[in-house]
């Protein structure tokens, strides 16, 4: 089922309530809100307020920083990437970063 709800928000690319989704595959509440709830613990939908969306998500060269974090090189602004997220990426790798919120700075990062 998780399957089969991540590919919903992937078809429509918009968010979606709980009772959407309570009458679009017949569940209970109970077992779509575990459903969603892991969707969202493992970082593949948010939930702001009472909707829940795919996550926002970048690409672009990455440039690294020998103290481990790198910036993702993007047109409008480069996104900073902390030290542990940059996985094993090498300078100039395309990679895909995840937007999240503002931090303590109130620029986002991924």
């Amino acid at each position: 089922m998780r399957e089969t709800l991540l590919e919903f928000f992937k078809k429509t690319g918009r968010p979606h309530r709980l009772e959407e989704i309570l009458r679009r595959f017949g569940l209970e509440k109970r077992e779509a809100k575990a459903y969603l709830r892991g969707l969202v613990r493992e970082g593949l939908l948010e939930k702001k307020g009472s909707q829940y969306f795919l996550p926002a998500r970048v690409q672009g060269p990455i440039s690294l920083h020998r103290d481990g974090y790198g910036f993702v090189r993007l047109p409008e602004k480069d996104l900073f990437i902390p030290p542990g997220y940059t996985k094993d990426a090498w300078p100039e790798d395309l990679v895909e970063a995840r937007l999240m919120p503002p931090g303590r700075d109130g620029k986002p990062w991924g």
